[in-house]
């Protein structure tokens, strides 16, 4: 109850600084990474500071200095590594391999200092800005038609794309041709510290349909995945979590599509988990201003009983799963309930894929990950159901809902960053070097997203 008692000023002053001080990460410096030629051995040499000087882990990783980073097995990792590591200066851990170098400039080391103190979800959830929201959806709330409305494709895609770099992210342009226009998926990569092959992705389409301007569908779900990015883009985490603005999905979901056929096989992608947002800002305390197709009724009787207990009112975000996400699809429910109780959430699991009704389970991206067997779910406001301007010159600014998009995407911060393992923790590289080159090897902090890079 701190902002009842205290003016304004001062409450804002003191959690800020709580916020800072449990956002405190550790502190690499010094790192050095050296073998002598000819010999199995590479020693690793680094400082670590730690608020309040506590005991932190140590995570050590031997790459191939290559475009894939593979790591490298070692035979044997001993010193200052593990749980638990004291702070200060002069650690060493010693890597021993099986056969001797040749040439040590084919390798990197990877250092992931960790306090195991979690950030509390509760508190980065309250970075979401509605304003940040509001001024997306505003420029995003433009005739983007792919075969008339060049200019304005050509303005929202350079602000999507400056968005992710603005964040430390590097930006990926999936080009593909479609009735002769070249278009393109946005995608940034925010890499986890783990390996355990598991990758989180949260997309939306950022195409509208011709003569919309498209404000729920889908600048809406695009401004929710861009605030998303710049909360989580400050933070660590175990496993990588990627950002996606499709193209085309208006095109029979061509851009999705496309996405899924360049991961293929991979195997994070696979153990993984897409969440897709399409239409999140409609929203109606009205009684009868949400339909409830009759044909679905009796399919999900809890649901329909839910809807009409509540008058039919256009008041939720609805969770649409298939059996194979709802563990994934769960986990969303409770985050909103935990962390955004003025949230109301409707949830279906769909049997088969949603083909037993392919206009209302099947018409949005997630459907592309669900056919390559990948965990997807999708929340939305359930399009035509409770939006009378759908695809049509009324889907407009004044339509939307901006606060019930700021709760959603509450909610869906707080489910990727309870999915994808928050952390405080840091992450130094540097290439290997023969013990005669003695590198300046001192480390500079980066506070978009807590790595550390050389200079």
């Amino acid at each position: 109850m701190i902002h009842k008692f205290l003016p304004a000023a001062i409450a804002a002053m003191l959690f800020s600084n709580s916020l800072t001080a449990q956002n405190a990460m550790p502190v690499i410096s010094n790192l050095r990474a050296t073998a002598e030629p000819g010999t199995r051995e590479i020693a690793i040499r680094y400082d670590v500071t730690n608020a309040g000087n506590k005991n932190v882990s140590i995570n050590f990783q031997l790459l191939v200095n290559d475009e894939d980073c593979s790591p490298v097995q070692c035979l044997e990792v001993f010193g200052d590594v593990g749980y638990p590591v004291k702070t200060g200066t002069g650690k060493l851990i010693v890597c021993r391999l099986v056969e001797s170098f040749t040439d040590v400039n084919n390798y990197k080391v990877k250092l992931v200092a960790e306090d195991l103190q979690k950030p509390d979800i509760s508190q980065l959830i309250r970075e979401v800005s509605i304003d940040n929201i509001r001024n997306d959806m505003s420029f995003m709330s433009v005739k983007r038609y792919f075969r008339e409305d060049s200019l304005q494709l050509r303005n929202i895609m350079q602000k999507i794309g400056k968005d992710f770099t603005d964040n430390k992210l590097t930006l990926q342009k999936q080009e593909f041709v479609h009735a002769g226009h070249v278009a393109t998926n946005l995608v940034a990569m925010l890499p986890g510290i783990s390996n355990d092959n598991k990758l989180f992705i949260i997309g939306a389409h950022w195409d509208a349909v011709k003569g919309s301007p498209g404000s729920d569908d889908n600048a809406s779900g695009v401004a929710g995945v861009l605030e998303i990015m710049r909360v989580l883009s400050k933070y660590t985490f175990q496993h990588s979590v990627c950002f996606v603005a499709f193209d085309m999905e208006e095109e029979d979901l061509l851009g999705s599509r496309e996405f899924v056929s360049r991961l293929g096989n991979d195997k994070a992608f696979q153990t993984g988990l897409m969440i897709n947002l399409d239409m999140i800002g409609f929203y109606s305390v009205q009684p009868k201003s949400q339909v409830f197709p009759v044909e679905l009724k009796n399919i999900f009787p809890a649901a329909y009983k839910e809807v009409s207990g509540d008058e039919f009112k256009g008041d939720f975000i609805l969770n649409t799963m298939n059996e194979n996400s709802q563990e994934a699809g769960r986990r969303f429910d409770s985050c909103a309930r935990v962390y955004v109780p003025d949230l109301q959430v409707v949830s279906l699991v769909v049997p088969d894929d949603g083909k037993i009704a392919p206009e209302a389970f099947r018409s949005s991206d997630h459907a592309s990950f669900w056919d390559a067997g990948v965990k997807a779910i999708s929340i939305g406001d359930t399009g035509d159901n409770r939006n009378y301007n759908y695809h049509l010159p009324g889907d407009i600014m004044e339509a939307v809902d901006v606060p019930f998009v700021q709760r959603v995407v509450k909610a869906l911060t707080a489910t990727i960053a309870s999915l994808a393992g928050i952390s405080n923790a840091v992450i130094a590289e540097i290439p290997v070097t023969f013990s005669s080159c003695k590198p300046d090897a001192r480390i500079y902090g980066s506070s978009s997203y807590n790595t550390y890079y050389l200079q």
